[in-house]
């Protein structure tokens, strides 16, 4: 338990999405440092292929849509290829397009090479 250097009371945690430290609930007196997550600062290229996708059904079609930025005609098109290439990012961009896919029952293969063309 950690106390306050100017008045004594019990600091609370602080956390952000980029921050941690400790607060004072009384006097406000604080210390923050800079926590950033590794997933932010992964530099490699990340490529998520469709191993499921219908083009015949909308669903599949909006969320793909949504995922690789092509319009509703380019997504069928593309869902009509053999596993296709959806989206190439970064890691912390992947994660939330694995929740997508995974969220809509999609199945995908992500990978992930430092020099893949």
């Amino acid at each position: 338990m950690f106390t306050c250097e100017k008045c004594g009371a019990v600091l609370q945690k602080l956390q952000g999405d980029s921050t941690i430290g400790m607060i004072c609930p009384n006097c406000s007196w604080s210390v923050v440092s800079t926590r950033i997550s590794p997933i932010l600062l992964d530099e490699t290229d990340f490529y998520v292929y469709l191993k499921n996708g219908n083009p015949k059904d909308s669903e599949h079609i909006k969320v793909v849509s949504k995922i690789s930025g092509k319009n509703f005609l380019s997504t069928r098109a593309t869902l009509m290829q053999d596993e296709p290439l959806i989206f190439k990012g970064k890691a912390n961009q992947v994660s939330e397009i694995k929740e997508l896919l995974d969220t809509n029952h999609l199945i995908y293969n992500i990978i992930h090479h430092c020099d893949y063309h």
